[in-house]
């Protein structure tokens, strides 16, 4: 699906709406669980309070902040119209005045915006504004072939992030520098941010934020690396043993893997995503972890993944969206397994009209590190 393909299918439901345009915002607060409304329209990644629009007749403009970025803006925007201003909200009044707006117009993500910025919007534009926000992001819940060659991208960034782990990673070394290297590594390979959780215990009990705790022997060491490149997140889940792994780890390790493998392998257009976890939890509970599979020994078994939109949402068992070609989230059983510890296990994957696209080089095993 190309850009234009959304915008199109976007007017097609802002005519049968009878919306006149939609303004979408965003305050650059990016994170891989939240969807950006100016991405999905504009195809830029904002570094500040920024707005787009999309006319009835396919009309594209791009607002963005600091003003400095418009350079940056327009080698990237699928908008006809971009500009940069210092103060998004001051300029609120110049940017929509005489745009002839007369009927309904369709505003996403304004409850995201900074203090006061509401009622500057909501002052200008006519009587009958729409909240489009669910609509907005539900429509982006394809991703574009750009985002999906952004996702590849990054997926590949954030292989060889956990590659730097499995050869530099020693006792004594605390975990918010091994994380600090990670994200530094990233960054040289073109990733624009990168979310992660990483955290080593002997026994964990859940992944957390890295600390200043420093690995021991016998840490199991848990990596949630989350990369961006191009505005498009992606996200692999491992674990690493510091030293030699036990029998008992590697057997349950290959058991939650295995979990997941039968979860992506449910994962086809015209399924429901609620079938994934359904997989995944087929597995484990066959292996007499069924009272396991809820919380808090687990979370949720996959979600989507932000840049434009974090739709299909996540796999769960509440979840009956229907999956499409062009979908693209993580799979990930990520569960406590009460001998070893906690255990993260995860691939993002594209759904495509035939098998999954796994984006992975390499799928999770158990990793282990020489000392």
């Amino acid at each position: 699906m190309k850009h234009q393909d959304r915008l199109r299918h976007l007017q097609g439901i802002m005519d049968a709406d009878g919306l006149e345009a939609i303004i979408a915002l965003s305050n650059a607060d990016h994170h891989v669980d939240w969807g950006d409304s100016v991405a999905l329209i504009s195809g830029v990644k904002p570094l500040g309070p920024s707005l787009s629009v999309l006319e009835k007749d396919g009309g594209t403009r791009l607002v963005v902040s600091p003003r400095w970025d418009v350079e940056r803006a327009r080698a990237h925007a699928h908008a006809a119209k971009v500009e940069g201003v210092s103060d998004l909200g001051a300029a609120l009044p110049n940017l929509l005045d005489g745009l002839g707006w007369a009927k309904r117009v369709g505003v996403a993500n304004l409850s995201g915006m900074p203090h006061g910025f509401a009622d500057s919007l909501l002052s200008i534009l006519p009587n009958a504004v729409v909240d489009v926000t669910k609509l907005v992001f539900n429509a982006a819940a394809r991703k574009t072939d750009e985002e999906l060659a952004n996702a590849r991208k990054a997926t590949e960034i954030a292989e060889r992030g956990y590659r730097h782990l499995l050869e530099a990673a020693k006792p004594g070394i605390p975990e918010c520098r091994m994380a600090a290297e990670i994200k530094a590594i990233t960054r040289e390979l073109g990733a624009d941010d990168n979310f992660m959780m990483f955290h080593a215990e002997g026994h964990p009990h859940a992944v957390q934020p890295s600390g200043e705790r420093q690995f021991e022997a016998g840490d199991l060491i848990l990596a949630e690396i989350t990369p961006s490149y191009g505005g498009q997140f992606t996200q692999i889940c491992r674990t690493a043993c510091l030293g030699e792994a036990t029998d008992t780890q590697h057997e349950k390790y290959e058991l939650v893997a295995a979990a997941m493998n039968n979860g992506i392998g449910k994962a086809a257009a015209g399924a429901p995503m609620k079938e994934i976890c359904l997989g995944i939890d087929d597995v484990l509970r066959e292996a007499g972890y069924g009272a396991y599979c809820e919380p808090p020994y687990m979370n949720r078994r996959g979600h989507g993944l932000g840049g434009t939109s974090v739709a299909p949402g996540n796999v769960a068992l509440n979840n009956e969206t229907i999956l499409e070609a062009g979908m693209f989230f993580v799979v990930h059983p990520n569960q406590y397994i009460p001998e070893v510890g906690y255990l993260l296990c995860g691939e993002p994957i594209a759904i495509t009209d035939g098998a999954p696209e796994v984006l992975t080089e390499e799928r999770a095993k158990l990793g282990t590190i020489s000392i």
